[in-house]
Order: C-alpha cells, then structure tokens, then sequence
C-alpha cells in the first residue's frame, strides 16, 4: 500500500478518536491489526502537515526559501573550496552546520 494511502487512514482515525493520539494509536491497531502501527508522534506529524501546510508530510513541497538556501549554501561552499583547496570535508562540514557527506556531493 502506498504511503500516500496509508497516511489517509491514518488521518481517518485522528477524527474518528477527536485528536487523541493515545486513542489513535490503539484504534489504529484495532482496525488494521495487520499493517506496521505507527507511533503517536507519525500521527500527530501527519495532522500537524495537513493542518499547516495542507497536504501530507511525503508530498509537502519545499518551499522557495529552501531552495534559495541550499543555492547559497552551495556557492559558499565552492567559494571556501577555491579559497582553501586543502580543507577537508569535514571541517568545512562542521564549520558550516552541515553534514560530512554535503560538501563532498557539490558538483563543479
């Protein structure tokens, strides 16, 4: 079942159980006993994705902002790494917030 489905059931229950997430989780089991149970905090999740943005968590699309900050982030990058060419990935990771692996995966 896809992800989509599933979190349409689960959306389901919220309003069935009034926003209970106890409830929801129990109810849950009880009405689908052979799916994987999420935890209380997916459903929440869930009604906080559709009450803030409007569609569920896996189809929320990324905002302008975002993608404006991952160009920025890659432009300074490529700037330190012209700059210092010997600094490794991970201080320059760890210098920027970001993640060993980020810098290593900029393309020239």
């Amino acid at each position: 079942m896809g992800r989509y489905v599933e979190y349409r059931y689960m959306h389901y229950v919220y309003g069935y159980c009034d926003g209970n997430a106890s409830a929801v989780v129990n109810e849950y089991r009880r009405r689908y006993p052979e799916r994987r149970i999420p935890s209380k905090r997916v459903f929440t999740r869930v009604e906080q994705s559709l009450h803030d943005n409007g569609c569920l968590p896996s189809f929320a699309l990324h905002s302008e902002r975002e993608i404006v900050r991952t160009i920025n982030v890659r432009e300074y990058i490529l700037d330190v790494v012209q700059r210092s060419p010997r600094l490794s990935t991970r201080r320059m990771a760890s210098r920027f917030g970001l993640s060993r692996i980020r810098p290593q995966k900029i393309q020239l």
